[in-house]
Formats: C-alpha cells, sequence, structure tokens
C-alpha cells in the first residue's frame, strides 16, 4: 500500500470512536484527538436502537452493551391518568428487538476499550484550532493546539470532523448549518424512582403542560425528562430533587418517591443540519452535521452510523482500491436519512409539546385509535429500530437487479440462512469486506470467478437456501452484501457476476488487486 498521510479524526465521542474503529480495522493509519482531558462521566445519550446493536453484533460489541444496559419493549404513552397506547418493540424485525437503555459513558467505555485493544490512543487536551486544503489536490493541513499551549501543524489525507455541534472545521468553512431553536427548555435528571413505573417500557406523559418522559436504565434507575414551559433564567441552578418531584406530580398520575438524584441539567433543543456532509478531503458526522430533538433516541445512532457508511469507503479510497467518486456516495447516502430524521423528530416534538388544546385533544383522541392497527404499530417499531433506512436510490444502487422483496440498497435482515444449521446473517456478514451468499450446489465457477474481481470478498456457501431466504431473494443462487450491511445485488451465476464486473468498472480501481477468503457454514 502506497504511503500515506494518516486520517486526523476530531472529537472521541462516540461518532468519532466509531469512525476510527472502522479504519483501524482496515488497517489505516490515523490520530484521534479531543479537547477534553477526561471522558464525559455523565449518561448522556441513553438509547441504543436496534440497528446500531447489529452493527455493533458485527464488531463483537454487542454482546457486553446487552449485558450491561436495560431493555426497553414498549414505549407507553399516557394522557390524564389513562393509557393512550402502546408501540411493542418487540416487533422490530432483529434478535435485538428492543431499545437498549445504556449510559452513553459506557457505550464510550466500550468503544474506548477496543480502540485501545487496536493500538489506538486518543490524544486528549488536543484541539483543532485551524485547518487549511490546498487550493488544487487533496490532504488537509491542520493546526493542533495541545494541553500546554503549545502548537502542532499536522498535515492528513482526509480530515473526519464528529467534534459536535460547535464545530471549529464547520465554521472556519463557512458551512451552512440551518434549521432553527426550539423554544422550549426542559429538565432532566437521573435518579432513583419508587413507585409503580415500569422497568421495560419508555413512559411518555402528555399534557397540556407539555411532555414527561421517563427511560429506565435498570436497578430503579431513570432518566426523567419534563417540558419546563415557564421562561428559565440561564443562571439558574440545575433542577433539584423537589423540583422534579414536582414536575413529575404536575405532568403525571403515578405518586411516586425520588432519591440518589447522580445528575440533573436544563437543555434546549436545536433543530439543524449541514447541506453536505463531504467538503473536499473533509468529512461530517454526528453532531457536527445534524442535531435535533432527542424523540425516539436517535441521535447518537444515527452518528455511528454515518461512520459506518463512510468508513469502508474511506478505506477503499486510501488504500487505492477504490476511486475518489466513492466517497461522493457517502453524503448521497446518509443526507436523506439525515434530513428525514430531522424533520420527523421536530414535528413528534412540536405536537407533543403543543400548548393548544385543540391538538392536545386531537392527539389524545386519535393516538388510541392509530396504535390499534397492527401496521401502524409496526411501523413505529420500525421507525424508532432504525431497521427502515436504505440505500436503493442511492448511485451504488443503480442499475443492479434483484428478484425478490430485497432491494440493492436494503438493509440484508438478520434472517436464518439455513434452517438445518440455524445459521443467521448477522454471523456471517464481514465488515470488513463484501460477503457472498452462494445457495446451492455446482457454484464452484462462481467462487473461481469472485477471486478475479478487485473487490475484497468473503465467501459462504449454503447447502439449501431457507424459506424465508427465498422469499427476500427470489430464485437468485447469489447475493452479494456491502460491508456496513447493506444488500448490493443478487442474481443467478452468471448474471451476478456480470452486474458486479459493470459495478467494479464503475467504483474500483482496476490497476488494484482485489482478495478474497472462502468460508463455510
Amino acid at each position: 500500500m502506497q504511503e500515506k498521510r494518516p486520517v486526523l479524526i476530531v472529537g472521541a465521542g462516540p461518532t468519532g470512536m466509531a469512525a476510527a474503529l472502522e479504519l483501524v480495522r482496515f488497517g489505516i493509519p490515523l490520530r484521534v484527538v479531543d479537547k477534553y482531558a477526561e471522558p464525559s462521566g455523565t449518561s448522556r445519550a441513553l438509547a441504543v436502537q436496534a440497528r446500531t446493536l447489529e452493527l455493533m453484533h458485527q464488531r463483537g460489541l454487542a454482546d457486553e452493551m446487552v449485558a450491561l444496559g436495560n431493555k426497553g419493549l414498549f414505549t407507553t404513552m399516557y394522557a390524564a391518568g389513562k393509557q393512550l397506547g402502546q408501540v411493542d418493540l418487540r416487533q422490530i424485525d432483529s434478535r435485538f428487538n428492543y431499545t437498549l437503555l445504556l449510559a452513553q459513558s459506557e457505550t464510550e467505555r466500550i468503544l474506548r476499550e477496543k480502540l485501545e485493544e487496536s493500538g489506538v490512543l486518543i490524544e486528549r487536551q488536543t484541539e483543532l484550532v485551524a485547518f487549511e486544503q490546498p487550493e488544487r489536490g487533496s490532504g488537509v493541513q491542520a493546526m493542533l493546539r495541545k494541553g500546554d499551549g503549545s502548537l502542532e501543524e499536522f498535515e492528513a489525507t482526509y480530515l473526519i470532523d464528529a467534534e459536535g455541534a460547535h464545530s471549529v472545521v464547520r465554521r472556519a468553512a463557512h458551512l451552512p448549518f440551518d434549521g432553527k431553536s426550539m423554544p422550549n427548555s426542559y429538565a432532566l435528571a437521573d435518579l432513583h424512582v419508587d413507585g409503580d413505573v415500569a422497568e421495560d417500557q419508555l413512559s411518555i406523559f402528555l399534557a397540556s403542560s407539555g411532555l414527561l418522559a421517563a427511560f429506565p436504565m435498570g436497578n430503579r434507575r431513570f432518566r426523567v425528562i419534563a417540558t419546563e414551559k415557564e421562561a428559565v433564567d440561564k443562571d439558574a441552578p440545575d433542577p433539584d430533587l423537589d423540583y422534579m418531584h414536582a414536575m413529575w406530580s404536575a405532568g403525571t398520575h403515578i405518586p411516586v418517591a425520588f432519591r440518589n438524584m447522580v445528575w440533573s441539567s436544563r437543555f434546549r433543543i436545536n433543530s439543524r443540519a449541514m447541506h453536505q456532509l463531504r467538503y473536499r478531503s473533509v468529512f461530517f458526522g454526528g453532531d457536527s452535521a445534524h442535531i435535533h430533538s432527542p424523540a425516539g433516541g436517535q441521535g447518537m445512532n444515527t452518528g455511528i452510523q454515518d461512520m459506518m457508511n463512510l468508513g469502508w469507503k474511506l478505506a477503499l479510497v486510501y488504500r487505492g482500491l477504490a476511486k475518489e467518486s466513492l466517497l461522493d456516495t457517502y453524503n448521497e447516502e446518509r443526507m436523506p436519512i439525515i434530513r428525514h430524521l430531522v424533520e420527523a423528530t421536530e414535528r413528534a416534538t412540536d405536537l407533543f409539546n403543543s400548548d393548544n388544546p385543540v391538538v392536545h385533544s386531537l392527539i389524545t383522541h386519535a393516538l388510541p385509535l392509530a396504535l390499534s392497527f397492527p401496521g401502524i404499530q409496526q411501523k413505529g417499531a420500525t421507525i424508532v429500530s432504525q431497521l427502515g433506512g436504505n440505500y436503493q436510490k442511492s448511485s451504488l444502487s443503480e442499475n443492479l437487479r434483484c428478484e425478490g422483496t430485497l432491494q440493492a440498497g436494503d438493509r440484508f435482515p438478520d434472517v436464518v440462512l439455513n434452517e438445518e444449521t440455524g445459521t443467521r446473517v448477522l454471523d456471517l456478514l464481514d465488515p470488513s469486506a463484501f460477503t457472498a451468499f452462494c445457495f446451492g450446489g455446482g457454484l464452484e465457477a462462481v467462487k473461481h470467478e469472485l477471486t478475479k474481481l478487485t473487490l475484497p470478498i468473503v465467501e459462504h456457501t449454503l447447502p439449501v437456501a431457507s424459506d424465508v431466504v427465498r422469499g427476500l431473494l427470489g430464485n437468485s443462487a447469489v447475493a452479494v452484501v456491502r460491508p456496513d450491511g447493506y444488500l448490493l445485488c443478487t442474481g443467478h451465476p452468471s448474471e451476478i457476476l456480470n452486474q458486479l464486473r459493470a459495478w467494479t468498472l464503475r467504483w474500483l480501481c482496476l490497476a488494484s488487486s482485489g482478495h478474497s477468503s472462502e468460508g463455510t457454514s
């Protein structure tokens, strides 16, 4: 591999560490810098959704996360002392059919320890203060300030900005971050709750005074969030136990006692997104690129998934295996998902916090009816889990035929591939390569031809496709899945090879030599 300058990752939160984990697995040299002296010890983002857990499972991290977290099996909504409806998250089409409630500090620790095992140490008290990109050519010239005040000039091949909402890179480049500040402020506390509040559900209470939510963290610990309708002075102290209990009593019908508050804060919601996630040799992800309401617990998950999309593409380009144009598909694929997320969470927050009595009455009357329909239940669970996002309209999915219900750019679901062995998709997908599933006999010629492509491909030959797989793939004998778990193409042996050759010609560098490893299940 040609010697190149490292990739610089700015910010060591979940997004930045996810980017580093993706790149280091491909052998890409990198630096991760963070301006803070220590990792945050507060819980902050709690929800880890099914799609994120699937991706973490492929990287060997999901088991520890699930063991430490608390499973939310339902989202239940109340108003005026009555249950309005419930979304059953057990309907989620994944082995992770729940929302996992886990403190962000724990998620970060797990990612950080995995990075350290891979030989990557985060450079703390190291802040990006300026950067430049040459008018011609590529690369980034960064100025870093250390904790002792000294400055370091550093040249990077690419820069990944995961610094957060106050991104130095985005501001220095004068890139728009359009959106709005939403009107209400919110009080938040992590504490123990004694009372009849379920620990297997996310409880949402709607009232004309605003929204109150309780998220169970296990062992009677809850995150409680309440809308503050009255203006709060910016210098006001953080909420105390008495204040949070008063907010609870005003917003719910369940008598409780609060104790052992470990953290409290106030926050306001900004709903904003960039127009482009790529600025020449700089890529944006997570809060640097999009911030929005915490409704649905989507933010941290979206940032991590940004990097799962970018990582394999950047690695292939860096190693000279793919054309530079592959990097443009990061923006093309992730931006529609981000826009939809920002708009949807903004609408939900406006609705649930409305003090208009007509709107409040419509919500409380419409929700029970809507949630009585199984289709709406299923759609709600799919949206929350982030399993429904797809890249069907991506340039990477163009001209790729699929016979069954799955289309190019769809998430490949974690179904049983072979009923005799019980082998499932997630157990075989390789996040460091394209994965080819070959069903039936007589496929040795296909496997031989696959080794000639410049794609890094791992092959799994299975004797017979399950009924579920035949429904997904039709009569196709071969399915190829991208490193991020989304379907590239399906087809019969001759068709699949033609499709892959055309795809390779468009996106990969033919002078490079690929690699292929074979596996059986």
